[in-house]
């Protein structure tokens, strides 16, 4: 995720080589996903500790952070899905089923 933000906003004219700029986008990116770690346990720890809905400013209290930046954070590492994945898990539909981009020519199977 870090080398392809890095190789995306990699400008050749600032005169910094492309292995130094995708080394410090790659480290952003493993900070970005530690703090999301500690947040996952934060959330835990109040869980256990009798919230069963803790708010946004506990679980930010509990992992030192501001609710700014606990928001921030959540937009940024959300969890993707697999097109492939069922929608129910008592059905077979999947995401790609419902998701049909009308506007894109299915290629015919028999040409490959």
């Amino acid at each position: 995720m870090g080398l392809m933000k890095g190789i995306e906003k990699f400008k050749p004219q600032a005169g910094c080589r492309l292995a130094t700029y995708a080394y410090w986008w790659i480290r952003q990116t493993e900070n970005v996903y530690a703090l999301h770690s500690k947040v996952m346990e934060a959330k835990r720890s109040c869980i256990q500790k009798g919230h069963h809905h803790p708010s946004k400013g506990q679980v930010a209290k509990r992992a030192g952070i501001s609710v700014d930046k606990l928001e921030k954070l959540a937009s940024t590492t959300r969890t993707p899905l697999s097109l492939q994945q069922p929608v129910w898990a008592d059905q077979d539909t999947t995401f790609q089923e419902i998701t049909v981009d009308t506007g894109v020519e299915i290629p015919d199977p028999s040409v490959s």
